[in-house]
């Protein structure tokens, strides 16, 4: 039964990459496809599958990050949570299922995304693994926003950043002091905002922190200076943010806030 299940994943994966035009690893799959369906997978090819899966949904994340194309974004990642459950790969799994929950928040799904967070969370809870606790919080806050619930994104992103502050991990706490500076924009605490955004702005010169995070930062902030009314603020953010788009195009690389 798993192994006719994992025939029918792969006939999907090879199709969606098909439909895309797109070639990567299809020869690959379609020899473990038929392994699959006999059932004749040894342990390393699995492990080859399972790379060649978080290559699939790696077409998930620029659909999302890049083009902002979410519906598309989470067909894939919908088949991919499918592939997980199968394997019992509950890490795997849990960081999808939130995935999903942020992908269904911002196409207004929101009884769903939060489903689907819950579940992520319920699942790292029970493997013990608290920082995929704290990043399923960071996309609940993100989806109670969406909804336009600011206190309690206000709640679940103190919860995450309060998490990652003891970490010493300056990706994620800058990640998820961005998210806390565009919220208490959005409740009107412009102070605390600033004062937040003057202790991480420095941190942009991290070499953890890419150009998206940047292009997050001076997005948010230029509608922090706009709510304030400090329009000479609000234009240099802006114009920072303009100059990364700028230069990640010239790069070949096509960006945009997911705040804008």
């Amino acid at each position: 039964m798993k192994q006719n299940f994992l025939f029918i994943l792969f006939f999907l994966f090879i199709h969606h990459l098909q439909a895309q035009n797109d070639t990567i690893s299809i020869k690959e799959l379609k020899t473990i496809f038929e392994k699959a369906k006999i059932g004749v997978l040894t342990g390393e090819e699995l492990n080859q599958a399972r790379k060649k899966i978080s290559i699939i949904q790696n077409q998930a994340f620029v659909l999302d990050e890049r083009q902002h194309d979410y519906s598309e974004a989470l067909k894939i990642v919908n088949i991919t949570s499918e592939y997980w459950r199968q394997l019992k790969d509950t890490n795997s799994l849990a960081n999808i299922l939130k995935y999903i929950g942020l992908l269904e928040g911002r196409l207004n799904h929101y009884k769903d995304a939060k489903l689907h967070i819950n579940q992520a969370i319920d699942l790292f809870e029970k493997k013990g693994y608290p920082m995929g606790v704290a990043v399923s919080k960071f996309d609940m806050s993100k989806v109670y926003e969406l909804q336009g619930r600011y206190d309690s994104s206000f709640y679940y992103i103190s919860d995450a950043t309060n998490f990652w502050s003891s970490k010493l991990d300056t990706s994620r706490i800058v990640v998820n002091n961005i998210q806390m500076i565009n919220v208490l924009t959005k409740l009107n605490h412009l102070q605390e905002a600033q004062k937040i955004a003057q202790k991480i702005e420095p941190m942009l010169m991290h070499k953890r922190v890419f150009p998206l995070n940047k292009a997050d930062f001076y997005y948010v902030m230029s509608q922090l200076y706009k709510t304030m009314l400090l329009n000479d603020r609000y234009a240099e953010y802006l114009s920072k943010y303009n100059v990364i788009l700028k230069t990640e195009k010239e790069k070949g690389n096509t960006l945009k806030s997911s705040y804008e």
